[in-house]
């Protein structure tokens, strides 16, 4: 602390402004290391969804009795 002060004592405005970057890059660096390990965490968990669903996932078939009439907008009337 007492380093800090001769600095500001020496330097004037350019030490503190400095200090006060270096002390803010400190942060931003944590953080940055806190949002890559919970983008990791999402990615992971998101990882991890998709491919049980597609190891549990069982083809489905249907038989359909009845034809499928589709409509065209053209075709109907107001």
């Amino acid at each position: 602390m007492t380093e800090i002060i001769k600095i500001f004592k020496n330097y004037g405005s350019l030490g503190v402004l400095t200090i006060w970057l270096l002390i803010t890059n400190n942060r931003v660096d944590k953080l940055e290391m806190k949002l890559e390990a919970c983008n990791q965490s999402k990615f992971d968990i998101l990882n991890n969804k998709t491919s049980q669903h597609k190891e549990n996932k069982l083809p489905l078939f249907a038989i359909l009795t009845e034809s499928i009439l589709i409509k065209n907008n053209e075709d109907e009337e107001c």
